[in-house]
């Protein structure tokens, strides 16, 4: 499944040259509501996102990967350090739109990679888990910024993301 997001993100950023008029790349701030561990649960973790926008009309397909910010914290003895990466593709539908403002809805795939390493006595042991989830959420476009808001279903979180097209 993993190389088949990745197929799609690809075809989505080869076919920007087609597009080009009609493409929006960029990156932003992310943060997710369950991404990072420590002493008390889950809590929210910071990230990063580069994305691309490929818009057809009323519609746009995007492409994205999101990196989250290492969390650490001991739990009995041990040091466990977690990160997160998140492959989207998500499609969009323009319900409203004026100059330069577009509100949308959206709803998509992640490729949610989460990667572990705990160490314990000088002893590290790293582990990796991939999982997809369904996303549904809302965003606006206006000029250059956007933002968006996201619910993943199996991991049961919100994810919201602002940044700035530069293209």
């Amino acid at each position: 499944m993993k190389k088949n997001i990745f197929l799609i993100c690809a075809i989505v950023l080869l076919t920007s040259t087609v597009f080009s008029q009609n493409i929006d790349l960029g990156f932003g701030a992310t943060a997710g509501t369950k991404m990072k561990f420590g002493d008390t649960g889950t809590t929210t973790g910071f990230g990063i996102n580069a994305r691309a926008v490929v818009g057809l009309n009323k519609f746009g397909v995007s492409a994205g990967v999101s990196y989250f910010l290492p969390s650490t914290f001991d739990l009995a003895g041990s040091e466990i350090k977690t990160s997160y990466l998140a492959i989207n593709a998500d499609l969009h539908y323009y319900f409203f739109s004026i100059p330069k403002v577009k509100f949308y809805c959206l709803g998509g795939l992640s490729n949610m990679t989460f990667m572990n390493k705990v160490t314990t006595g000088g002893t590290s042991v790293k582990t990796n888990s991939s999982d997809i989830v369904i996303e549904i959420g809302t965003g606006l476009k206006a000029g250059p910024l956007f933002v968006e808001a996201k619910y993943q279903t199996k991991v049961k979180q919100f994810v919201a993301t602002v940044g700035y097209n530069f293209l």
